[in-house]
């Protein structure tokens, strides 16, 4: 009995090893969709993380609580489970999305200060592969995967508060 579950125990944790390296390259390419196809959308992010970066970490923090605060209690309504749906599959393209634009600012960071020319996926790439670094070290990553999403997401909101007159305004 004792092995037959240590077989099921080795089993999952291969399982979630395969998912995490399939979604940290979904990631990547993800990111690299965006440059390509989003440009002006996400460099007008990340120039929102480049400007006031702790007060946007600690408002995204708190948005993120709050969002999710907010989406239980609109789904406990009923009335508002249709909402609630619409509203969560939103949080978490922003969160996702949170993520890659600060992984470009990190990238840009480093080869700024290290001197070294590369294009726009290269800075991306680069900033991606420091922070899944990173987020590897035991407790440290868990520090800076929250870090990340609340940056990330903190600038979302403030570029959709600047940019909201442009963004609902009618043709």
């Amino acid at each position: 009995k004792s092995t037959a579950s240590k077989d099921i125990a080795e089993g999952i944790k291969s399982f979630f090893t395969v998912l995490s390296i399939l979604t940290t390259i979904g990631m990547l390419i993800l990111g690299i969709l965006f440059i390509k196809f989003f440009p002006k959308l996400f460099f007008g992010l990340e120039n929102e993380v480049e400007k006031d970066y702790i007060m946007k970490t600690v408002v995204g923090f708190f948005l993120i609580i709050g969002a999710i605060i907010g989406l239980i209690i609109l789904a406990i309504t009923m009335i508002g489970l249709p909402l609630a749906l619409v509203l969560g599959m939103l949080f978490i393209v922003a969160l996702m999305a949170s993520g890659l634009i600060v992984s470009y600012c990190t990238g840009n960071f480093v080869t700024k200060r290290l001197n070294f020319n590369t294009g726009e996926l290269g800075t991306f790439i680069i900033g991606f592969a420091i922070i899944i670094i990173l987020k590897m070290i035991p407790i440290l990553g868990f520090i800076v995967g929250l870090v990340v999403l609340s940056l990330g997401f903190g600038s979302i909101f403030y570029a959709l508060k600047n940019n909201w007159k442009a963004i609902t305004a009618k043709n």
